[in-house]
């Protein structure tokens, strides 16, 4: 396994330069996991994320065959590929579900360097499918409401600790600081929650401000 070849670039400016490319595949600092973090198994996630990226359609249809087999990077991949089909409200849901998925699981790592794998991955692919969602905030909200109440009965048949893989940790230490399993469902559960009523309140904040204006 490379340490890093989840498809992270920029972490920690790690020779990379220039705005990414959702369509391209993504660059990675390829650096020997040591200890406990050689334990954590992603090349086959890896594998897909390239396919992805090479718009194979076989690769979209298998990841949204067992979605649940995948890690938050895949689905943000997914939600790519997806739009670049014109497959905009699947799109949508892969691209939210994956950041929600990806939220929880920062929410569980301890080295808190990791928790910037999220912010790394909205903005990667976080622009082309905001600036269409956002055009009509009642689908939006439609969309969330889907991912989160799906999120809760789905389950998550791949490893969380993934996102460790993203923290400064990785680079310089043998143990894995991560919350332990048995905290991981309530974990989840709040971050569903947290994000939710989060997103309720942007969006409220957005219908206030648009109101008050179209009021003067």
């Amino acid at each position: 396994m490379r340490l890093g070849a989840v498809l992270l670039p920029c972490l920690f400016a790690l020779g990379c330069a220039g705005p990414a490319d959702p369509s391209a595949a993504p660059r990675s600092v390829a650096v020997e996991p040591r200890g406990e973090f050689a334990t954590i198994e992603i090349d086959d996630q890896h594998r897909i994320i390239e396919r992805l990226a090479a718009r194979e359609a076989a690769a979209v249809e298998q990841v949204l065959a067992a979605p649940e087999r995948y890690n938050p990077a895949v689905l943000y991949a997914l939600s790519a590929a997806l739009f670049e089909q014109d497959r905009k409200r699947e799109a949508a849901f892969w691209f939210y579900s994956g950041q929600l998925k990806a939220r929880s699981d920062a929410n569980k790592a301890l080295d808190t360097g990791a928790h910037q794998a999220v912010s790394v991955l909205n903005e990667r692919y976080g622009g082309p499918i905001n600036t269409w969602t956002f055009q009509d905030r009642a689908l939006l909200r439609t969309v969330v409401e889907r991912v989160v109440e799906a999120d809760r009965e789905a389950a998550r048949n791949y490893d969380p600790r993934w996102i460790a893989l993203h923290g400064l940790d990785a680079f310089t230490e043998d143990t894995l600081r991560f919350v332990d399993e048995s905290a991981w469902p309530d974990i989840d559960e709040t971050t569903r929650s947290d994000y939710l009523a989060n997103f309720h309140r942007a969006m409220d904040a957005m219908d206030a401000r648009d109101a008050a204006a179209d009021a003067k």
